[in-house]
């Protein structure tokens, strides 16, 4: 209160108010990381139209998905990292089959690439797994390559798999990482 000699402060919104729910929630992601999970078709060249569907969109990595913990230490299910391998495998060709190497499509193709990889794994994914794809990719010019991860998990429990794809002028690999989540 001014009267106390205190400074003035602006009431909060309440939820019940109308149009509250989106003003507390902008201030409560104020400070959150975004990252890309499409890329916009106009940055794109136009024989590049193949490639993805939807326009870019930013979403919260705040944003977790819920689950009550049912306190099993080991999954009902082991992940199939076998049966992914052999469609991420399919995919890598029929998608790559016929490119050529271009530095400007990389990117777009490496973000289409990581979300059908893991599309591709949750569908095959038992519950209760957290899954990470990744894509790497490269000219090939007569070099050597090593590509590392490091990861703190149950080595018991968690897998991975990669597959990798080809040609005279690229490569290019696709991995998963499965981690079960208690």
């Amino acid at each position: 209160d001014s009267r106390r000699g205190g400074s003035t402060r602006t009431r909060r919104s309440s939820v019940f108010e109308e149009n509250a729910f989106h003003e507390i929630l902008k201030e409560r992601l104020h400070d959150t990381i975004l990252q890309v999970v499409h890329v916009d078709k106009s940055e794109l060249e136009e024989d590049d139209d193949d490639v993805f569907e939807e326009p870019l969109t930013w979403k919260p990595s705040l944003v977790k998905q819920k689950m009550a913990n049912t306190y099993k230490l080991v999954p009902d299910k082991e992940f199939n990292f076998t049966a992914v391998k052999k469609r991420v495998d399919v995919l890598l060709e029929v998608k790559l089959r016929d490119k050529d190497f271009e530095t400007h499509n990389m990117k777009a193709l490496t973000l289409s690439l990581s979300e059908d990889i893991r599309a591709i794994a949750k569908e095959l994914a038992p519950e209760r797994f957290k899954l990470i794809a990744r894509v790497f990719c490269g000219e090939l010019k007569n070099q050597g390559i090593v590509l590392a991860s490091r990861y703190l998990w149950d080595p018991e429990h968690d897998t991975w798999c990669e597959s990798l794809f080809q040609t005279n002028s690229f490569f290019v690999m696709g991995t998963v990482y499965a981690l079960y989540y208690e």
